[in-house]
């Protein structure tokens, strides 16, 4: 009885000590995979923060394959002064029409302009050299993108 006494506490203590082991490991194997997801997504973060938001100051040809077809293709342009932006379409003979509403948030423009006395919102978002986006008007919406060119 006292041989089976033994063997029975050396197999507890081994079974409670595996089981702490495990539990041990366990605890530290979440808590390593919490800490490395919370460093992967804090990088995340810091990354997308430091990104330079794409600058749409120039020249830009843009195409709207399903717009009216005068409204097709066509070129705007983006200036800034001081610190606001301004935009126009670039027409014949060097005539412009200018955006109203310009606002800026981070890397999309939102305005409108007026096309045969119907109010137009633009709303583009722009990467390096080029951009996507869409025009809403009374007859619906139409898509947009195009290319820098100077």
């Amino acid at each position: 009885m006292c041989k089976a006494w033994g063997f029975l506490m050396h197999f507890t203590i081994l079974l409670v000590t595996k089981n702490t082991f495990f539990t041990l490991c366990h605890y530290k194997m979440k808590t390593i995979v919490r800490i490395i997801f919370l460093e992967l997504l804090l990088l995340g973060l810091m990354a997308a923060a430091s990104a330079p938001a794409a600058d749409p100051v120039g020249k830009w040809k843009f195409q709207a394959p399903t717009a009216p077809y005068e409204y097709q293709e066509g070129y705007f342009e983006i200036q800034k002064e001081g610190k606001e932006l301004k935009g126009a379409f670039l027409g014949p003979e060097n005539s412009k029409m200018a955006w109203e509403d310009l606002q800026k948030k981070g890397n999309t423009l939102t305005f409108g302009a007026y096309f045969e006395g119907e109010y137009v919102s633009f709303n583009l978002t722009f990467e390096e050299k080029a951009f996507k986006g869409e025009a809403t008007y009374s007859e619906g919406t139409v898509e947009l993108s195009g290319e820098k060119i100077e």
